[in-house]
Protein backbone atom coordinates (compact mmCIF):
# COMPACT_ATOMS: atom_id res chain seq x y z
CA UNK A 1 0.00 0.00 0.00
CA UNK A 2 0.81 3.67 0.01
CA UNK A 3 0.05 7.01 0.92
CA UNK A 4 -0.67 9.72 -1.71
CA UNK A 5 0.92 13.45 -0.32
CA UNK A 6 -0.78 16.47 -1.02
CA UNK A 7 0.66 19.01 -2.94
CA UNK A 8 2.06 21.60 -0.44
CA UNK A 9 4.14 19.01 0.77
CA UNK A 10 8.33 20.25 0.12
CA UNK A 11 9.34 19.33 -2.94
CA UNK A 12 11.71 16.30 -3.19
CA UNK A 13 15.04 15.79 -5.00
CA UNK A 14 14.63 16.17 -8.71
CA UNK A 15 16.36 12.93 -10.64
CA UNK A 16 17.89 12.66 -13.79
CA UNK A 17 15.64 15.11 -15.96
CA UNK A 18 12.23 16.79 -15.12
CA UNK A 19 10.10 13.86 -14.76
CA UNK A 20 10.17 13.67 -11.03
CA UNK A 21 12.19 12.53 -8.01
CA UNK A 22 12.25 10.13 -5.39
CA UNK A 23 14.14 9.94 -1.35
CA UNK A 24 14.54 7.23 0.75
CA UNK A 25 13.90 8.00 4.67
CA UNK A 26 14.38 5.34 7.33
CA UNK A 27 13.81 4.93 10.60
CA UNK A 28 17.37 3.99 11.86
CA UNK A 29 20.51 4.65 9.87
CA UNK A 30 22.96 2.60 12.07
CA UNK A 31 21.94 -1.12 12.59
CA UNK A 32 23.34 -4.89 13.18
CA UNK A 33 23.61 -8.40 11.23
CA UNK A 34 19.67 -9.37 10.92
CA UNK A 35 18.34 -6.36 11.94
CA UNK A 36 14.82 -5.12 10.45
CA UNK A 37 14.65 -2.04 8.27
CA UNK A 38 11.95 0.64 8.13
CA UNK A 39 11.58 3.33 6.65
CA UNK A 40 9.49 5.20 3.25
CA UNK A 41 10.52 5.70 -0.20
CA UNK A 42 8.88 9.47 -1.33
CA UNK A 43 8.04 9.60 -4.77
CA UNK A 44 7.69 12.85 -6.91
CA UNK A 45 6.01 12.80 -10.22
CA UNK A 46 5.90 15.67 -12.24
CA UNK A 47 3.75 14.22 -15.41
CA UNK A 48 2.06 11.31 -15.74
CA UNK A 49 4.66 8.17 -16.42
CA UNK A 50 4.74 4.76 -17.15
CA UNK A 51 6.50 2.67 -14.38
CA UNK A 52 7.03 -0.92 -13.59
CA UNK A 53 8.43 -1.92 -9.82
CA UNK A 54 9.41 0.43 -7.19
CA UNK A 55 12.56 -1.47 -6.14
CA UNK A 56 15.37 -1.70 -3.24
CA UNK A 57 18.53 -2.63 -3.29
CA UNK A 58 20.80 -3.25 -0.61
CA UNK A 59 24.67 -3.56 -1.38
CA UNK A 60 28.07 -4.16 0.82
CA UNK A 61 31.12 -3.92 -1.02
CA UNK A 62 34.92 -3.35 0.02
CA UNK A 63 36.79 -1.24 -1.66
CA UNK A 64 40.98 -1.34 -1.29
CA UNK A 65 43.66 0.93 -2.47
CA UNK A 66 47.51 0.76 -2.70
CA UNK A 67 48.99 3.40 -3.99
CA UNK A 68 47.47 3.74 -7.12
CA UNK A 69 45.97 0.44 -8.03
CA UNK A 70 42.15 0.16 -6.74
CA UNK A 71 39.80 -2.67 -6.32
CA UNK A 72 35.95 -2.74 -6.11
CA UNK A 73 34.36 -5.94 -4.97
CA UNK A 74 30.38 -6.30 -4.05
CA UNK A 75 29.78 -9.02 -1.34
CA UNK A 76 26.41 -8.93 -0.57
CA UNK A 77 23.49 -7.34 -2.72
CA UNK A 78 19.74 -7.60 -1.03
CA UNK A 79 16.61 -6.77 -3.47
CA UNK A 80 13.13 -5.53 -2.10
CA UNK A 81 10.07 -4.92 -3.79
CA UNK A 82 8.52 -1.94 -2.24
CA UNK A 83 5.50 -1.91 -4.82
CA UNK A 84 4.13 -3.14 -8.34
CA UNK A 85 2.87 -0.40 -10.61
CA UNK A 86 2.81 -1.97 -13.61
CA UNK A 87 0.96 0.83 -15.70
CA UNK A 88 0.89 4.61 -15.22
CA UNK A 89 1.50 6.87 -12.59
CA UNK A 90 -0.30 10.40 -12.16
CA UNK A 91 1.20 13.30 -11.15
CA UNK A 92 1.07 14.11 -7.68
CA UNK A 93 3.36 12.93 -4.51
CA UNK A 94 3.89 9.23 -2.74
CA UNK A 95 4.78 8.00 0.04
CA UNK A 96 5.77 4.20 -0.10
CA UNK A 97 6.27 2.06 3.40
CA UNK A 98 8.92 -0.50 3.13
CA UNK A 99 10.60 -3.49 5.88
CA UNK A 100 12.97 -5.88 4.66
CA UNK A 101 15.48 -7.74 7.01
CA UNK A 102 19.73 -7.78 7.13
CA UNK A 103 21.55 -10.75 6.17
CA UNK A 104 23.07 -12.22 9.33
CA UNK A 105 26.89 -13.02 7.79
CA UNK A 106 28.05 -9.35 6.62
CA UNK A 107 30.52 -7.27 8.01
CA UNK A 108 30.21 -4.05 9.40
CA UNK A 109 31.30 -0.70 8.10
CA UNK A 110 34.61 0.03 7.73
CA UNK A 111 36.50 2.98 6.72
CA UNK A 112 40.18 3.10 7.67
CA UNK A 113 43.69 4.53 5.86
CA UNK A 114 47.50 4.00 6.99
CA UNK A 115 49.57 6.81 4.73
CA UNK A 116 52.83 6.49 3.91
CA UNK A 117 55.24 6.12 1.35
CA UNK A 118 52.43 4.05 -0.45
CA UNK A 119 49.12 4.90 1.01
CA UNK A 120 45.97 1.59 1.69
CA UNK A 121 42.93 2.33 2.51
CA UNK A 122 40.21 -0.38 3.00
CA UNK A 123 36.61 0.45 3.05
CA UNK A 124 33.39 -1.51 3.50
CA UNK A 125 30.33 0.65 2.11
CA UNK A 126 26.56 -0.34 2.39
CA UNK A 127 24.25 1.63 -0.37
CA UNK A 128 20.65 1.00 -0.20
CA UNK A 129 19.08 2.63 -3.86
CA UNK A 130 15.99 3.13 -4.39
CA UNK A 131 14.73 2.21 -8.40
CA UNK A 132 11.89 3.18 -10.66
CA UNK A 133 12.30 0.20 -12.93
CA UNK A 134 11.29 1.52 -16.57
CA UNK A 135 12.41 4.84 -15.61
CA UNK A 136 14.99 7.41 -14.63
CA UNK A 137 14.00 7.68 -11.06
CA UNK A 138 16.50 6.91 -8.49
CA UNK A 139 17.38 7.78 -5.01
CA UNK A 140 20.34 6.68 -2.26
CA UNK A 141 21.57 6.45 0.96
CA UNK A 142 24.14 4.86 2.82
CA UNK A 143 23.55 2.51 6.07
CA UNK A 144 25.86 2.50 8.47
CA UNK A 145 26.25 -1.66 9.94
CA UNK A 146 27.44 -2.86 12.95
CA UNK A 147 29.60 -5.85 14.31
CA UNK A 148 26.63 -8.28 15.29
CA UNK A 149 27.23 -9.46 19.41
CA UNK A 150 29.79 -12.08 20.09
CA UNK A 151 30.65 -14.03 23.66
CA UNK A 152 33.34 -11.98 25.84
CA UNK A 153 35.83 -14.00 27.05
CA UNK A 154 38.21 -13.72 30.03
CA UNK A 155 41.96 -12.98 28.93
CA UNK A 156 44.92 -14.73 30.88
CA UNK A 157 48.85 -14.82 29.48
CA UNK A 158 51.70 -16.18 31.17
CA UNK A 159 54.87 -14.89 29.63
CA UNK A 160 58.73 -15.46 30.97
CA UNK A 161 62.11 -13.50 30.00
CA UNK A 162 64.78 -14.88 31.02
CA UNK A 163 67.93 -11.78 32.29
CA UNK A 164 71.56 -12.53 32.02
CA UNK A 165 73.75 -10.25 33.58
CA UNK A 166 77.18 -9.79 33.86
CA UNK A 167 77.34 -7.23 37.08
CA UNK A 168 74.54 -7.89 39.09
CA UNK A 169 72.43 -11.49 39.89
CA UNK A 170 71.09 -13.19 36.71
CA UNK A 171 67.22 -14.32 36.78
CA UNK A 172 64.24 -14.15 35.32
CA UNK A 173 61.23 -12.07 34.72
CA UNK A 174 57.76 -13.26 34.59
CA UNK A 175 54.18 -12.01 34.09
CA UNK A 176 51.02 -13.08 34.04
CA UNK A 177 48.54 -10.74 31.96
CA UNK A 178 44.70 -10.88 33.03
CA UNK A 179 41.51 -9.14 31.53
CA UNK A 180 37.93 -9.68 32.34
CA UNK A 181 37.23 -9.61 28.45
CA UNK A 182 38.83 -9.62 25.13
CA UNK A 183 36.47 -7.06 23.38
CA UNK A 184 36.21 -3.35 23.85
CA UNK A 185 34.80 -0.52 22.03
CA UNK A 186 36.27 3.31 20.70
CA UNK A 187 36.50 5.49 24.16
CA UNK A 188 36.15 2.64 26.40
CA UNK A 189 38.84 2.29 29.22
CA UNK A 190 40.53 -0.75 28.83
CA UNK A 191 41.75 -2.39 32.16
CA UNK A 192 44.93 -5.21 32.40
CA UNK A 193 45.89 -6.54 35.80
CA UNK A 194 49.85 -7.91 35.59
CA UNK A 195 51.21 -10.41 38.32
CA UNK A 196 54.84 -9.81 38.22
CA UNK A 197 57.79 -11.87 39.58
CA UNK A 198 61.81 -10.62 38.59
CA UNK A 199 64.35 -12.90 40.36
CA UNK A 200 66.97 -10.90 38.38
CA UNK A 201 69.39 -8.31 39.42
CA UNK A 202 68.00 -5.78 36.80
CA UNK A 203 65.23 -3.27 37.71
CA UNK A 204 62.54 -2.34 34.92
CA UNK A 205 61.71 1.40 36.20
CA UNK A 206 58.82 1.57 33.16
CA UNK A 207 56.03 -0.43 32.08
CA UNK A 208 54.41 1.18 28.02
CA UNK A 209 51.12 0.08 27.12
CA UNK A 210 50.68 0.35 23.35
CA UNK A 211 47.80 -0.02 21.35
CA UNK A 212 48.66 -1.28 18.02
CA UNK A 213 47.14 -1.56 14.38
CA UNK A 214 47.87 -3.95 11.69
CA UNK A 215 45.66 -2.93 8.66
CA UNK A 216 46.17 -5.20 5.54
CA UNK A 217 44.68 -4.98 1.91
CA UNK A 218 44.94 -6.54 -1.02
CA UNK A 219 44.38 -5.23 -4.59
CA UNK A 220 44.52 -7.66 -7.99
CA UNK A 221 46.78 -9.31 -6.54
CA UNK A 222 49.55 -7.21 -4.23
CA UNK A 223 49.36 -7.67 -1.13
CA UNK A 224 50.31 -4.35 1.95
CA UNK A 225 50.26 -4.56 5.48
CA UNK A 226 51.29 -1.88 7.85
CA UNK A 227 51.45 -1.13 11.56
CA UNK A 228 50.21 1.63 12.81
CA UNK A 229 50.87 2.81 16.66
CA UNK A 230 47.31 4.27 17.83
CA UNK A 231 48.38 5.51 21.39
CA UNK A 232 50.91 4.74 24.37
CA UNK A 233 50.37 5.38 27.86
CA UNK A 234 53.46 5.07 30.57
CA UNK A 235 53.24 3.12 34.13
CA UNK A 236 55.50 2.23 36.94
CA UNK A 237 56.71 -1.02 36.61
CA UNK A 238 59.01 -3.45 38.89
CA UNK A 239 62.83 -2.85 40.84
CA UNK A 240 65.36 -5.36 40.36
CA UNK A 241 64.03 -8.77 42.60
CA UNK A 242 60.94 -7.51 43.29
CA UNK A 243 57.25 -9.42 43.07
CA UNK A 244 53.99 -7.76 42.57
CA UNK A 245 51.20 -9.82 42.47
CA UNK A 246 47.82 -10.22 44.17
CA UNK A 247 46.75 -6.99 45.60
CA UNK A 248 50.05 -5.11 44.96
CA UNK A 249 49.44 -6.50 41.12
CA UNK A 250 50.35 -3.95 38.37
CA UNK A 251 46.66 -2.11 37.02
CA UNK A 252 47.33 -0.85 33.38
CA UNK A 253 43.91 1.42 32.48
CA UNK A 254 44.06 2.79 29.27
CA UNK A 255 40.58 4.48 27.44
CA UNK A 256 41.45 4.06 23.92
CA UNK A 257 40.37 6.64 21.47
CA UNK A 258 36.52 7.65 20.19
CA UNK A 259 37.25 7.17 16.48
CA UNK A 260 38.92 3.97 15.65
CA UNK A 261 38.08 1.13 12.65
CA UNK A 262 36.60 -1.52 13.99
CA UNK A 263 38.26 -5.30 13.38
CA UNK A 264 37.19 -6.60 10.68
CA UNK A 265 38.58 -10.15 8.95
CA UNK A 266 37.32 -9.99 5.18
CA UNK A 267 38.39 -11.26 1.77
CA UNK A 268 40.70 -8.20 1.02
CA UNK A 269 40.78 -6.22 4.14
CA UNK A 270 41.99 -7.52 7.84
CA UNK A 271 42.53 -5.00 10.20
CA UNK A 272 43.64 -6.53 13.69
CA UNK A 273 44.19 -4.85 17.23
CA UNK A 274 47.10 -5.76 19.39
CA UNK A 275 47.98 -4.37 23.33
CA UNK A 276 51.49 -4.65 23.68
CA UNK A 277 53.07 -4.70 27.26
CA UNK A 278 56.59 -3.74 27.87
CA UNK A 279 58.47 -3.72 30.34
CA UNK A 280 61.62 -1.72 30.02
CA UNK A 281 64.84 -2.78 31.52
CA UNK A 282 67.62 -0.25 33.11
CA UNK A 283 70.80 0.32 31.81
CA UNK A 284 71.94 1.09 28.40
CA UNK A 285 71.12 -2.08 27.03
CA UNK A 286 67.09 -1.72 27.81
CA UNK A 287 66.54 -5.35 27.95
CA UNK A 288 62.54 -5.72 27.38
CA UNK A 289 60.06 -8.07 28.49
CA UNK A 290 57.42 -7.62 26.23
CA UNK A 291 53.35 -9.36 26.06
CA UNK A 292 51.31 -9.22 23.43
CA UNK A 293 47.36 -9.13 23.62
CA UNK A 294 45.10 -9.69 20.83
CA UNK A 295 41.67 -7.65 21.31
CA UNK A 296 38.56 -6.83 19.19
CA UNK A 297 37.70 -3.59 18.63
CA UNK A 298 33.75 -3.48 18.08
CA UNK A 299 31.45 -0.82 17.71
CA UNK A 300 27.44 -0.57 19.15
CA UNK A 301 24.71 1.44 17.51
CA UNK A 302 23.32 4.47 18.55
CA UNK A 303 20.31 3.73 20.18
CA UNK A 304 21.60 1.19 21.97
CA UNK A 305 24.47 3.51 23.59
CA UNK A 306 21.47 5.72 24.62
CA UNK A 307 19.35 3.14 25.88
CA UNK A 308 22.87 2.18 27.73
CA UNK A 309 23.46 5.81 29.04
CA UNK A 310 19.69 6.06 30.08
CA UNK A 311 19.97 2.79 31.83
CA UNK A 312 23.43 3.88 34.11
CA UNK A 313 21.36 7.18 35.00
CA UNK A 314 18.75 4.86 36.31
CA UNK A 315 21.22 2.94 38.60
CA UNK A 316 22.64 6.08 39.68
CA UNK A 317 19.80 7.43 40.98
CA UNK A 318 18.69 3.96 42.40
CA UNK A 319 22.61 3.86 44.04
CA UNK A 320 21.72 7.43 45.43
CA UNK A 321 18.49 7.06 46.49
CA UNK A 322 19.98 3.92 48.71
CA UNK A 323 22.84 5.84 50.24
CA UNK A 324 20.47 8.70 50.89
CA UNK A 325 18.10 6.88 52.83
CA UNK A 326 20.88 4.93 54.76
CA UNK A 327 22.89 7.99 55.78
CA UNK A 328 19.94 10.55 56.30
CA UNK A 329 17.09 10.44 57.99
CA UNK A 330 13.79 9.62 56.55
CA UNK A 331 12.87 13.45 56.09
CA UNK A 332 16.19 14.64 54.98
CA UNK A 333 16.54 11.88 52.68
CA UNK A 334 13.06 12.48 50.98
CA UNK A 335 13.66 15.85 50.26
CA UNK A 336 17.33 14.87 48.33
CA UNK A 337 16.43 12.11 46.47
CA UNK A 338 15.16 12.13 42.79
CA UNK A 339 11.61 13.13 41.83
CA UNK A 340 10.14 9.90 41.55
CA UNK A 341 11.54 8.06 44.72
CA UNK A 342 10.26 11.40 46.79
CA UNK A 343 6.37 10.71 45.06
CA UNK A 344 6.67 6.95 46.14
CA UNK A 345 7.85 8.03 49.52
CA UNK A 346 5.03 10.66 49.84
Amino acid sequence: FFFFLNANRESLPRAMGNTGGLLIETKRTSFRPGDMVEGTVNMQVEKSLKCGALVLELEGRENTKVAQQKKSDAFTRVAHTVHDFSGNVGKGQYCFPFVFQLPYNIPPSFHCDNPGMRVIVGDVIYTLTATCQGTKLFAKTELTLHPAPTPLNPLRIPLETKIKNLLSKSGAISTTLYAEKDQFEPDETMEFRVDVSNTSGTSFPKVELLVVRVLSVQVNGIAQSRKFTVSKEVYNGVGAEQTKKGESALVLRHRLQAALPVTVHLRFIQCQYFARVRFVGAGMLGTVHEVQVPFTLVSVPQDELLLRHAAQQLEQQRLQGQYLATALPASAAAAFAPPAAAAAAA
